[in-house]
This record gives structure tokens, sequence and C-alpha cells, in this order.
């Protein structure tokens, strides 16, 4: 065969590889979505801790005619947006501009009807000019609403983040906990001692693999909140079990063992922990122990702010139930007061949002019933604070590459993973990097008393009355 013709050959087959990963890629778009991207986001904010005010649309500029004094607040531009044509197979962006500051927000392809826009970054001050830029995106003049929530005040607050597993607090919470160390206390839940073997490369024996995956990440959520100023005595692991939370809660108060070794004894797990809070458990992993325990924690730290997942936007087992376990606590113990923050990690209907490339903003997330909150709380980020969250997730070891990547077989084996997992219109599926380093984090804030209302606990428990 001639240069030439070698030349063409492998032309060819480079533009049908392009085109196939073309393909694939709009096949992935299409279908990550599974609802119905072109209905309305339902929130409702009406006898919310929230004021709206309506604001006109025109060629894409909004001139507000009032100032928000308060820019402890957190702010939302309720927007019927409609993507272009393009749209329907690109991701769309819509970027606000207010002077010499932006956002950027980036929906699902075809995305159609009402969505809830975080501008909070920006200062929304009379006369001053909003801008809307949509890529594959259009903005229909429009009678809008922005939506003020005031925030909570963080400076004196006394905090409690409950993490399911280690990494959760960080992917989560990390900017918050980070600005405000002094009053932090971070409580994870699981040794997070199940999940895929990351250590079969040098621990042949699988029970010797997973305890070492134990140590390590035990070891993770003791000291990683560090580089967020938050000394280890005030970080404890409780040792349950991975992945057993639900089974813990259904066969109370029977016990349960762990997932792969089948240990029974939490305290071989909390024994790592330095912190006086983290007092030797029962023995037994029990749905009762682990609302104790809690409420011992509660009873000890005294938090005002409890910052938690949302079993109702969180589609993780362990999250939900450790949620709910927390939630119980709270109702034994009537002498607290505060607000709990709930996050999202694995985001119920999917698990690609928050959407769109990391530094973006996140906002509310796919909403289409009755969902309870009192208010919804959106903590700003600089970009020296997203830096620094980078490290924080790359010193946890679970989210890393497993140790198959150290031989030369298994490197190959890593990238042509990692390759073929990557999406060619830009975005990475369910990769904590590109979802957690954001312009902000996202809570949905509901007060102790609500868990002390029967209909609001089953609410925001999302269990059957």
């Amino acid at each position: 065969m001639s240069y030439k013709k070698k030349f063409l050959f492998f032309l060819a087959a480079a533009i049908l590889l392009a085109g196939f990963a073309t393909l694939y890629s709009i096949y992935r778009h299409a279908s990550r979505y599974p609802y119905d991207v072109t209905k309305d986001y339902l929130y409702s904010f009406t006898d919310k801790d929230a004021v709206t005010r309506t604001v006109s649309v025109k060629n894409s500029r909004i001139v507000p005619d009032f100032t928000v004094p308060d820019r402890n607040s957190t702010l939302f531009l309720k927007l019927y947006v409609q993507s272009s044509l393009p749209g329907k197979y690109l991701q769309p962006v819509l970027t606000v501009t207010s002077g010499k500051k932006s956002v950027t927000e980036y929906l699902e392809p075809g995305a159609k009807g009402i969505r809830y826009i975080n501008i909070s970054p920006l200062h929304i001050k009379h006369g001053n000019t909003l801008t809307l830029r949509g890529k594959y995106l259009s903005i229909p003049d429009q009678k809008a609403e922005l939506i003020v929530c005031k925030n909570p005040n963080l400076q004196q607050a006394k905090i409690l983040i409950l993490a399911p597993h280690p990494d959760d607090a960080e992917i989560a919470a990390y900017g918050l906990y980070s600005t405000f160390p002094e009053n932090t206390y971070i409580v994870t839940v699981t040794a997070g001692d199940y999940g895929p073997n990351l250590y079969d490369e040098i621990y042949t024996d699988p029970v010797k693999a997973y305890m070492a995956k134990a140590k390590i990440r035990i070891w993770n959520s003791i000291t990683v909140p560090l580089i967020g100023a938050v000394p280890p005595e005030r970080c404890i692991n409780l040792g349950f079990f991975d992945g057993t939370l639900e089974n813990m809660y259904r066969q109370k108060p029977h016990p349960v063992t762990t997932m792969a070794t089948k240990i029974s004894d939490v305290n071989i797990y909390r024994k790592q922990n330095i912190s006086p809070l983290a007092q030797k458990g029962a023995e037994k992993a029990t749905w009762p122990a682990l609302v104790k325990d809690l409420g011992d924690l509660l009873q000890k730290i005294r938090p005002n702010i409890v910052i938690a997942p949302s079993p109702v936007l969180d589609n993780h087992p362990d999250h939900r139930y450790a949620a709910i376990a927390l939630f119980e606590a709270i109702q034994k113990n009537r002498n607290l007061h505060g607000k709990v923050l709930l996050y999202t990690n694995h985001f119920v209907l999917n698990e690609y949002y928050p959407y769109g490339e990391a530094g973006g903003t996140v906002s509310p997330p796919p909403n289409f019933h009755e969902l309870y909150f009192e208010s919804i709380y959106s903590f700003n980020l600089p970009k020296e604070k997203q830096q620094e969250k980078i490290l924080a997730l790359d010193a946890m070891n679970d989210l890393r590459l497993d140790t198959e990547w150290h031989t030369a077989r298994g490197a190959f084996k890593v990238a042509l993973k990692e390759l073929l997992k990557r999406d060619y219109m830009g975005i990475e599926y369910a990769n904590y990097y590109r979802r957690a380093i954001r312009r902000n984090e996202l809570f949905f804030v509901v007060g102790f008393q609500a868990f002390h209302d029967k209909e609001k606990f089953h609410r925001i428990s999302g269990q059957q009355q």
C-alpha cells in the first residue's frame, strides 16, 4: 500500500472514530436525563423565608427598579428558557452578567420551561443592568421573578456536619466548613469499608483488602479536614458499616455485619478515633445504637447548624438512612434549637447533577413535586476556595484511581476505561471534581422544630406516614 493510500486509510478511520464518538456522546446526552426536560421545575417559595419580586426581561436584559440591600442573601431568577435546535443535542449555557461579575448556569440539552437560576454572587442594585446571554439557548421577553432568601448567620454558629461516608463532608460542604473551622465538627457515620476493591493488586485476600480500605478511609475522614483547619479532635468516625444502613433500619433492632468482611463489632473501626467525643459505643451495629450515638453527640456538641444529606433528593441508601437516623435523634432531643442544611451528593434522578463544567453555579435541581423546605442557602466559594477544595478531594483515597495503575498493564486498562467513560462533548460521568468544584455549595434549609411535627417529619425524610 502506497504512502498516500495509507494516509487516506488512517484519515478515514479517524473520521469514522470521531463520528462514532460524537454519535455516542449525543446518545449519552439524550439518555442521561430520565425525565421530561421540557417540564417546568417546581419550587414554591410561598410561606417560605423568602421575598419575591417581579422583574421584566426585555431583549435579554433586566433593569431592576429596586436594590437588594442585604448582600448575605441567596438570589434566584425564576426564568422561562428554551433550547435552540443545536441545544437539543449540545449542552445549553446561560451566563448572567452584572457589571464585572457573572455567573454561568448549565442546563439539560433540550431544556425548555421554568428554571431557577442561581445569581447569588451578583449585586442587585436599582438601575444596574443584568445581561442574559444564552449559548444554544434563547430567553424570550417575559415577566420573571427574583427570589431573595436570607442566609443563616454562620459567624457565631456551632456547626455539625453529618457525612454518611468519608469524603461526603468534603464533596458537599468543604468550602463552608473550611470558612468556619473554629466552630465545626464532622461526624462520619460509616467506615467506608465497602464498594470497589481498590487494593486487590496489593492484597490477594479480599478480607485484608477491604480492611485496608476501611483503615485508610477512616484515616481520611479524621485527617483530611485538617486541610480546612478542622482538627482531628473534632472529627469522629462512628465505624458503622458501609452499605448496611437501610438494612439496619429495616431489621431494627437486630444487628448487621459488614458487607465484605462480616465484622460485627463497630469498635474495631471506631478505635482509630482520637477525639474525646468518640467514646466506645455498643459492640453491635444496630439502628437504636446509631440513633443513640447521634443523640449523644448532639447533646455534647449542641450545634445550631447541622449539615446532612436530604433523604428526598439524595439517592444513596446510606445517605438517606444516615439522615433519617439524625432526624430521629433530633426528634428525641427537644431541648435543641437550630437549622438543618440539607445537601445531595447523589441526586435522585441522575448522577450528572450539578450539570456542566467545574466552576459553574449550582442551582436547585430538577424537581416536579412539592418539596418541603423553609429556605435555600447558596454558600459562595471564591476561586481560591475552589482550588483548595480540589486538594481536599484529592486527599480522599476513594476518589482517586485504584492501585491497578501502578503496573504498565493496569495503567493501560485504567486509561482505556477513562477514555470510554469520557463524554466527547465535554462532560464526564459522575466525576466529583466536575460536580463538586463549583462556584457555590447549595443547601435546603429546615428548622429543628419541623422534626417535631409528624407530617413535616415524614415529608422531609421521604417516608410514608
